[in-house]
């Protein structure tokens, strides 16, 4: 399944659009094939024109509340920082 969501890469950074198309959850810019360019807006969220495409795509658009299983790259990094 193709899934979407919504999601901060720190707590004090705006969130950003996340795919995962069954590797793992990646920032949207790391899938130039899907990738839509942003809107020239002020404050606009960067990825919003990407997930309204891939909402027409069959992309499934995940509450960003909901708890996502972290990728293998972010525990690596986690890892690190806490060492």
């Amino acid at each position: 399944m193709q899934q979407m969501q919504w999601r901060s890469p720190t707590p004090d950074q705006p969130k950003l659009l996340y795919l995962n198309i069954g590797d793992g959850w990646k920032p949207y810019t790391q899938f130039p094939q899907y990738q839509v360019p942003d809107y020239r807006i002020p404050g606009a969220s960067k990825g919003f024109a990407t997930m309204q495409a891939l909402l027409k795509r069959g992309f499934a658009l995940l509450p960003s509340g909901e708890v996502m299983p972290k990728s293998e790259e972010e525990q690596r990094w986690e890892q690190r920082r806490s060492a």
